[in-house]
């Protein structure tokens, strides 16, 4: 079981976390649905459930997921640099010990 830190919700079985802002140089940006992406590629991996947090198409995904997209610069949220805040950097690209 991997809880999500954000919508404390079971990450696998959840339908979507919470879609909370993400902050970028102090700017609050609206997470992409699983889906939505602008990436072709991540647009057409979106089946029905995200293949690493689980959530269902149209959901926003959980912290950590390698397949959210940076809403800013359109690559990985997680490698992609734009999170320079170190507090911001903790709550987005955290993911729990699944145990």
């Amino acid at each position: 079981m991997a809880i999500c830190p954000t919508c404390r919700g079971e990450m696998l079985v959840a339908r979507t976390c919470n879609g909370e802002p993400i902050l970028i140089d102090g700017r609050p940006f609206d997470p992409i649905r699983f889906g939505k992406e602008t990436d072709p590629w991540r647009r057409s991996a979106a089946t029905r459930r995200c293949h690493d947090c689980g959530i269902t198409r149209g959901g926003f995904h959980h912290p950590g997921c390698d397949m959210e997209e940076c809403p800013d610069c359109g690559d990985q949220l997680l490698m992609c640099g734009c999170l320079d805040d170190p507090e911001e950097k903790a709550l987005r690209v955290y993911w729990p010990s699944r145990g």
